[in-house]
């Protein structure tokens, strides 16, 4: 549903959500590879509809490595949205390109481990490249992509 919505530009009905969200634990049975597909589907269409998964707690199911991110602040002069939201954009705003919007879909999901802040107030992630693209390793793994995929998107995250 969400990705159609994604592809197809629809709205879903508010029982229709919430029903997702009632039989989420039901994407157990779904295999990786399947999950993986849907997701990059949505990816080419419409990241943003990715949020729709947070919200239907789809999301921390299947990639609760991004899902944490929905709410981790980054209080820092050059960020104005939450990690989660920023990666999001950050995906939309890149060609529509299935290994760059992967990869930018996971560059920061190593932010919420490494949050420091500074005396006045400012956040900082030292080293969060490294974490991101060991969690997108784990993940990517989870989803069954390919070594070459995997190994080219962990390459562009630490870069």
């Amino acid at each position: 549903a969400i990705r159609f919505c994604a592809q197809l530009g629809y709205d879903i009905e508010p029982a229709t959500l919430e029903a997702i969200s009632t039989h989420r634990k039901l994407i157990d049975n779904i295999s990786g590879e399947r999950i993986r597909e849907e997701l990059s589907k949505t990816l080419l269409a419409d990241p943003m509809a990715i949020v729709l998964l947070h919200q239907t707690k789809l999301l921390s199911r299947i990639m609760p490595e991004l899902d944490i991110c929905f709410g981790a602040k980054q209080n820092n002069p050059y960020h104005r949205y939450d990690v989660g939201i920023h990666s999001l954009v950050a995906a939309s705003s890149c060609d529509k390109d299935l290994l760059l919007r992967w990869t930018m879909l996971l560059h920061d999901i190593g932010k919420p481990d490494t949050i420091s802040t500074d005396s006045e107030g400012v956040d900082h992630f030292y080293d969060h490249q490294r974490v991101s693209a060991e969690k997108a390793e784990k993940l990517m793994k989870r989803l069954r992509f390919d070594n070459a995929t995997l190994e080219k998107v962990k390459k562009l995250i630490l870069e």
